[in-house]
């Protein structure tokens, strides 16, 4: 049975069933507890799971002895000695886990489970599911020395891998030697997407160099078209635009029917009841043969173009994008502009599913207009709605100019809705002076969106 196979049967208690199984690959039978009394004990269970986790899993029971099987390159398990549930505390293997292993595995399972046949006594087993490739490879590390209670100064780390039943730690020049050849990998992989994009050029219709060499000017004229479509020209506007930069095209765009690209527009998601974001109630309509169209007159507008290109603009005062008060001036509310742009992106992940053939370049476009306009300048404070900065005008910055613009690139397989918004949103605070630190409504390491705190903003 597999190792997944094998948790859910000690599970059920009845242990009987693990002997006379094999030590592979996959699974480790230990007849005593680790020994954490020293570090040799830890760096035994650290081995032992980092050579699972640089694998594709596996589970270790404790209280199954072994012996050698004459019959296969192997140990054979040949009794089960279960033991006290006192005598084994699982806190103490997630401990070392964590101190031993870099980076931590995740999802590692370590439970005690009772015998069917006598509950007072059981096995403990050691659950690694197989681990994200993106996270490989786990290192053996210990950063305190246990003489001094200091960090170690010296570089010291280990790599194991699981083979057959054994878990050897991997030599040094052995370890080199996967390394450089991973760096080889890379850079022929590099290669090859640098002779890919050769090719390509060299294959580019008449059609689609016309479209690059004029792409910057054809999105900003599409987002004049939105401006104008709306009647926002006279307002200040805030706007957003993201095309691919191959020819591609959006399936069925001219389609009406239950499920198509009109009926995303229509009802695009929300976080939120009253939130801010790419509802218009309108219905969506074909301009030109060219594009849909949602729009609310003088508020808001979503141009979806054939070709992908997705455009939003909306007010950017105390219609939409500022605190209503008036005595708040022309303030942007910091929620208001963090929910609208995560959700344009948001909407616009699920409008690259519909892209024939996909593509591979992004290019995105940030817009702010008559922001100095009608004897008032229009400005941004650091922090979140509930803040003694939001709420008292504290450090807000006034924008520099009338308008803003700025190019952003991404690669369409990088895509993230949550990060490609952090992006987007770094330029709008540094073009207002204020530091990245000060964005509200991020995740811990300030790389994405918090969808958590958007939906609890107090």
């Amino acid at each position: 049975m597999n190792f997944i196979d094998l948790k859910n049967t000690i599970h059920s208690g009845s242990f009987d069933i693990l002997i006379g199984i094999l030590e592979d690959e996959h699974f480790e039978a230990k007849s005593g507890k680790y020994d954490f009394s020293s570090d040799h004990g830890k760096q035994e269970l650290a081995k032992d799971i980092s050579s699972f986790t640089n694998r594709s899993g596996g589970i270790i029971v404790i209280g199954a002895k072994t012996t050698d099987d004459p019959s296969f390159f192997g140990r054979r398990v040949d009794s089960i000695s279960p033991f006290s549930v006192n005598l084994i505390n699982p806190t103490d293997y997630h401990n070392v886990i964590k101190d031993w292993i870099y980076p931590r595995p995740e999802n590692i399972e370590i439970e005690w489970i009772p015998s069917k046949t006598d509950s007072d006594l059981g096995l403990l087993y050691i659950f690694i599911p197989d681990q994200p490739e993106n996270i490989r490879p786990f290192l053996l590390k210990k950063e305190i020395d246990p003489q001094t209670g200091r960090k170690r100064k010296e570089i010291l780390f280990g790599y194991v891998e699981r083979l057959s039943h054994s878990s050897d730690p991997v030599s040094v020049s052995s370890f080199h030697s996967m390394i450089r050849q991973g760096r080889e990998n890379r850079w022929k992989e590099d290669l090859d997407n640098r002779l890919a994009a050769i090719e390509g050029k060299l294959s580019e219709s008449p059609e689609d160099k016309e479209r690059k060499k004029n792409f910057n000017q054809l999105a900003l004229t599409r987002i004049e078209k939105a401006i104008d479509a709306a009647g926002l020209k006279e307002h200040r506007t805030y706007s957003l635009a993201i095309s691919p930069f191959e020819l591609t095209q959006v399936r069925s765009i001219l389609s009406s029917s239950a499920g198509s690209i009109s009926n995303l527009l229509e009802k695009p998601p929300q976080l939120r009841d009253g939130g801010w974001g790419m509802d218009t109630e309108d219905r969506a309509r074909i301009i030109g043969g060219e594009l849909r169209r949602v729009k609310s007159d003088e508020y808001k507008i979503v141009d979806l173009y054939r070709d992908g290109t997705l455009i939003f603009s909306c007010r950017a005062d105390e219609s939409l994008l500022c605190w209503g008060q008036d005595y708040r001036h022309k303030r942007i509310n910091p929620l208001a502009l963090i929910e609208t742009t995560y959700l344009f992106f948001n909407l616009y992940s699920k409008i690259l599913e519909w892209f024939d053939p996909p593509v591979k370049e992004l290019r995105l476009w940030i817009q702010f207009k008559n922001l100095h306009s009608n004897g008032e300048i229009s400005s941004l404070a650091p922090f979140g709605v509930g803040s003694t900065a939001q709420l008292f005008g504290h450090n807000r910055k006034l924008a520099p100019d009338n308008s803003f613009l700025n190019e952003l690139s991404v690669t369409a397989s990088e895509f993230n809705d949550t990060v490609t918004a952090v992006s987007a949103l770094r330029e709008i605070y540094a073009w207002f002076g204020i530091e990245a630190d000060k964005i509200p409504y991020l995740v811990e390491d300030r790389t994405a969106i918090d969808i958590n705190k958007i939906m609890n903003p107090r």
